[in-house]
């Protein structure tokens, strides 16, 4: 693949990671904070951004346990957390990587058991900073070319 290629494989992959995060984000919170919107928000969607979200949030957490090693043995694999997101993750939450991997457990446990709580939201929020700031970095590289 040229580095073109890759670099726009790259941006797509972390630019629908963000825009799902995101989107899904949204719903959550409509419903979870009794906005306007929420009455616009079916029950079916509800459950849905949920599962979106748990399957996000599980395999970030699949993936930031695994070594350097085994994560670059995965690169054949079609990944629904692109490489630099993991980065970005790890980079944030250097200092308390540890509690991030607790407080990442925590909010799988509860978007599986249909809870929310406001540190569930505020970690899903810094999640899709993440997600957000690595689509914006994968773009203006991708522009750079």
């Amino acid at each position: 693949m040229s580095d073109i290629s890759s670099l726009s494989h790259d941006h797509a992959t972390s630019a629908s990671l963000a825009e799902d995060i995101n989107a899904s984000l949204i719903k959550l919170k409509k419903a979870w904070g009794n906005t306007p919107g929420a009455r616009f928000v079916t029950q079916v969607e509800i459950q849905q951004a949920r599962e979106n979200l748990a399957r996000v949030v599980g395999t970030l957490l699949q993936e930031i346990s695994k070594s350097e090693r085994t994560r670059s043995d995965r690169k054949s694999e079609a990944s629904l957390i692109p490489e630099e997101f993991i980065k970005g993750i790890r980079a944030r939450y250097r200092n308390q990587f540890s509690y991030f991997v607790e407080d990442l457990a925590e909010a799988l446990n509860d978007l599986k058991a249909n809870r929310l709580s406001n540190r569930t939201i505020n970690l899903l929020d810094e999640i899709c900073d993440v997600a957000d700031t690595t689509a914006s970095v994968t773009f203006r590289r991708l522009w750079r070319r």
